[in-house]
């Protein structure tokens, strides 16, 4: 059974968690640190991260993250969201976790004030965007 939390990845241990599921899933093609997230998802003037994640046993097996952004909008200056980063284990795939973490993260996002989202999907993730959630 898996459960869906929210996480701002305050702590280094919530880091360590992401950087080992990343690590996993990219094996080697791409190295992730603790410091990289600290300076995504923590260090961001535009405010922290918003992101849901599965965990299975403790375990982050899917991440789907946003970090805030500033777009001027008819002379208006609007916080918004840029997809950041969407990543399953393998071992998890094909049981609706990005759609529930898509979701979660979406509807909470509208209910603290942000109005868009910004998502330039690679290859695997473009299909769910499209399909699911309606980006154009």
């Amino acid at each position: 059974m898996y459960s869906i939390r929210k996480e701002d990845f305050s702590t280094p241990e919530m880091r360590q968690k992401l950087v080992d599921l990343q690590n996993r899933v990219y094996k080697g093609k791409h190295v992730f640190s603790s410091s990289t997230f600290q300076h995504w998802y923590l260090d961001n003037p535009n405010g922290r991260v918003v992101s849901f994640n599965a965990f299975f046993e403790d375990i982050i097996v899917a991440h789907y993250a946003l970090i805030p952004v500033q777009m001027k909008i008819d002379g208006n200056v609007v916080d918004g969201l840029l997809s950041m980063a969407t990543v399953t284990d393998p071992n998890h795939q094909g049981k609706g976790l990005f759609k529930k973490l898509a979701r979660h993260t979406y509807e909470y996002a509208t209910t603290i004030g942000y109005k868009f989202v910004i998502g330039v999907a690679n290859a695997n993730s473009y299909p769910g965007f499209i399909k699911y959630f309606n980006f154009i």
